[in-house]
């Protein structure tokens, strides 16, 4: 086995020992609040660049910071910046993925790629169905399978490609929304502590976005189908096996629905 091969496997056999996502979140938040309690009993402290204020590190585990945690939850979540925002575009998504617009405009997206461009249309489409919330990860990435499989190529590496669209490129779009708003409830405050008077609206990512998509589709693609493909083989489908996905999920749009994309 070539050496690409063998540190393939090593990534492989490293990230299947990974645990949980949910369990790296508690480790993180239990080495936080080691550190503040280490920071608290040596007396850390920086000064604010803005009022010349010394901040000093305070124990996570202190009666005050329990305290405003606690009773202060509710407050810290209303006064959020970037609330309202994010609520407003929830009620819009909500009523397209309800409706089936994001569900069909998704499936009708990759049921028409033509299988030259179908990685990189699959990779676009993960990243720009992020607009239809959870619906991204229950269409796209079986769908993606589906269509790999019709063309003739592996479905696990449509799955694989669709995983890493979905996943992977969670941060790239072609146009601002939700995570956007969210982002923008981060960067102004932070922004604020230099320049109070600084402003920063939705669309001040859009640009970031966009580069995601430009640079990750191409590295997605060469990987899915220069990589991930050939160590899978060459794939020869059961008699009677059944496809990754359900036959609503395979069948062309219908007349009402191409109307309703229209």
């Amino acid at each position: 086995m070539s050496l690409a091969g063998r540190a393939l496997n090593a990534v492989e056999r490293i990230g299947n020992r990974l645990p949980d996502p949910v369990f790296l979140f508690l480790w993180l938040i239990a080495g936080l609040i080691a550190l503040s309690l280490v920071g608290a009993g040596l007396g850390w402290s920086a000064v604010n660049p803005v009022t010349g204020d010394r901040l000093v590190a305070q124990s996570l585990l202190s009666s005050e910071n329990l305290e405003r945690l606690i009773i202060g939850m509710p407050r810290t979540l209303a006064d959020f910046p970037p609330l309202a925002i994010v609520v407003t575009i929830i009620y819009g998504a909500s009523v397209a993925e309800r409706t089936g617009l994001f569900t069909t405009a998704i499936r009708g997206a990759l049921l028409n790629a033509p299988k030259a461009l179908l990685t990189p249309i699959v990779v676009i489409v993960g990243m720009m169905s992020h607009h239809a919330s959870d619906a991204s990860y229950v269409v796209v990435i079986p769908l993606a399978a589906v269509i790999f499989a019709a063309a003739g190529r592996h479905p696990l590496a449509g799955l694989a490609a669709g995983f890493a669209a979905v996943s992977g490129g969670y941060a790239g779009n072609l146009f601002p929304g939700s995570q956007d708003a969210l982002i923008l409830g981060i960067t102004e405050p932070a922004a604020r502590l230099i320049d109070p008077s600084y402003s920063v609206n939705i669309a001040g990512n859009w640009f970031f976005i966009i580069g995601v998509v430009l640079i990750f589709t191409p590295i997605v693609w060469f990987i899915t189908d220069r990589v991930i493909e050939p160590r899978l083989g060459r794939w020869t489908p059961a008699s009677g096996s059944q496809a990754p996905a359900s036959d609503s999920e395979k069948a062309p749009l219908t007349p009402e629905q191409k109307k309703g994309l229209g």
